[in-house]
């Protein structure tokens, strides 16, 4: 999906002054445990600046509790130090008046036997530019996180040894969908539907990603493999138009956010689940909408279409394909990764960023 990084921006004038000065939101509103090796935690906190006066984050702090009130973690990163860990963490945190931002919750893994019933996290901003010394503003947002199983029993969409090229860790590109840039937001981005994304690359012999300098989509051994029904259900929207060139055309993103996918097939599998395959090779596209598939199913092949900066198939499950619609957490059972020498399942069927997975 697009490669953008994108930091806290500017937005409409001050609020009055007797509204609170700053506004946080927690996006997506259900928060879901994805649980793996470890456990996950992929939300963003959308900060709203309602004062007269530039806002800097200083510190953001959790303290996790289990169901019977007891603290179990307390994290923060903060001003301290030389090399702060809030400007490691937080590298854009400069909020204007009037300004609508996001910051990437840092606290996104736990081990498995911290029980994530309730989260409180305090944010604090200090004034800059302002008159004086200002009182730090401190503001605090609890969260009540769910375990996510899928509904759907879902298998890796390729076949052979893969590579996650990026998949939804918290330095992954699908992670960090700043929807609330002015760019994004002219664009009538309201959600991250990649919030779990993964982006597969089909590896060749000495797990190398293509022959030769990677030039052409022909040295890619990817371009052109089967992509699969992760699960049997109904297509809801195939395409199959787009060159394989990674090009789209932006003026159509608010009318259909899938334009930026270029040649993909949207299968519904019931219970609110929805697979997204995009990137697809033109002309591969062998469904059509409405037609009932098997697990399995070859559905397509490996292009570069859309946004795409080379041959992968980027996949995602989610609650919706348009704007609004949220990612979800997708396991695969069946996937095996690659640990020293030899394959193990993958744990919980969860595999992220760099692994190098066997799912056939």
């Amino acid at each position: 999906m697009l490669s953008l990084l994108l930091a806290i921006t500017l937005a409409p004038a001050p609020a009055p002054a007797d509204t609170p000065a700053v506004g946080v939101t927690v996006a997506p509103g259900r928060v879901f445990i994805e649980k793996g090796a470890s456990q996950y935690l992929n939300f963003d906190f959308v900060v709203q600046n309602r004062g007269a006066d530039s806002l800097e984050v200083v510190r953001v702090e959790v303290s996790v509790y289990d169901r019977a009130g007891g603290l179990q973690v307390r994290k923060l990163v903060n001003q301290n130090g030389p090399s702060p860990s809030a400007l490691t963490l937080l590298p854009d945190r400069l909020l204007a008046p009037g300004a609508t931002g996001m910051i990437f919750n840092p606290f996104a893994e736990f081990p498995r036997e911290v029980e994530l019933a309730t989260l409180r996290y305090e944010l604090e901003f200090r004034a800059r530019g302002g008159e004086g010394q200002a009182a730090p503003v401190v503001v605090h947002a609890t969260v009540a996180p769910e375990p996510y199983a899928n509904r759907t029993a879902l298998q890796m969409p390729v076949d052979g040894r893969v590579l996650v090229w990026d998949g939804h860790d918290f330095y992954s590109h699908h992670r960090r969908w700043n929807w609330t840039h002015p760019m994004l937001a002219s664009h009538c981005f309201t959600s991250n539907a990649s919030r779990y994304a993964y982006d597969f690359v089909v590896l060749g012999a000495a797990d190398s990603t293509h022959a030769g300098d990677g030039s052409s989509h022909e040295q890619w051994y990817g371009y052109g493999q089967p992509v699969r029904a992760p699960a049997a259900g109904r297509v809801i929207a195939a395409m199959d138009g787009s060159a394989d060139d990674g090009q789209f055309d932006l003026s159509r993103l608010c009318a259909d956010e899938l334009v930026a996918y270029g040649n993909a097939v949207v299968i519904d599998h019931g219970g609110g689940e929805m697979s997204v395959l995009a990137h697809l090779r033109q002309g591969s596209v062998a469904v059509r909408v409405g037609d009932a598939v098997a697990q399995g199913q070859v559905v397509a092949a490996v292009g570069s279409s859309g946004s795409s900066l080379f041959p992968h198939l980027h996949y995602q499950l989610v609650t919706g394909v348009q704007h609004g619609g949220e990612g979800l957490p997708s396991y695969f059972p069946g996937a095996r990764v690659r640990r020293g020498a030899g394959w193990v399942p993958a744990p919980n069927g969860q595999v992220d960023s760099g692994d190098i997975v066997q799912g056939r």
